[in-house]
């Protein structure tokens, strides 16, 4: 597992020049639409919160945007708990009923995630088969989990949460991934500030109504 800019194995599958990894003509068509699907997938979700969905309906929508995008089996979004050494998943696409809402994932060493969240970069999971124990959630063995990608969800100076995708096979992943998961982990940030600024906002008023002198 590597920060994406220090993978020593990345390949820009969908390549970001005028230049195509293959020459074709074709394969920089591809890159270009994916990078639209990508955007409009952004676009769709920050919609969405600016509409006020509910935040766990936002969290849901945001799973499924990241499956289908990167046309990928799992997709998954984790809450840090208050006790700062425990992830949550809070919304996922693809995997077991059993596991969204209730699985959760240390934060301490030598777990995944504590590097994801000591990090503003995307962590690359090349081949989970290879990770030593307790690298990686126990529910992965069981899904046939193999690559993946990870990403810290900020709250200001603190991390929210973690954003993740997965695939059951080899997969390597582009800087237009990176940026399109950093994208999407902006709006949720957002989104969960926007919830907590109207909280507060009642919460006052309230307090106000009750306590008018």
């Amino acid at each position: 597992m590597f920060p994406i800019s220090k993978h020593p194995r990345i390949a820009l599958t969908r390549p970001v020049t005028g230049t195509s990894t293959t020459g074709a003509p074709a394969s920089f068509q591809m890159a270009l639409l994916d990078r639209a699907h990508q955007q409009a997938a952004v676009a769709a979700l920050g919609q969405a919160a600016l509409n006020g969905v509910e935040f766990s309906t936002l969290l849901e929508q945001a799973a499924l945007f990241l499956a289908q995008t990167l046309s990928i089996d799992f997709a998954s979004i984790y809450e840090l708990q208050k006790d700062g050494g425990t992830l949550r998943m809070v919304a996922g696409f693809g995997w077991e009923n059993a596991v969204v809402g209730t699985a959760t994932t240390g934060t301490q060493p030598p777990a995944l995630a504590a590097q994801v969240l000591s990090s503003s970069e995307p962590v690359i999971l090349h081949d989970a088969r290879s990770m030593a124990a307790g690298t990686l959630p126990e529910w992965f063995r069981a899904h046939s989990v193999v690559s993946g990608i990870s990403l810290m969800i900020p709250n200001g100076a603190a991390p929210w949460g973690m954003l993740e995708a997965h695939s059951r096979s080899r997969r390597s992943f582009a800087e237009d991934d990176f940026h399109f998961l950093q994208s999407m982990a902006n709006v949720i940030s957002t989104a969960h500030s926007r919830k907590q600024a109207e909280a507060e906002r009642e919460h006052l008023a309230a307090f106000v109504q009750h306590n008018p002198n």
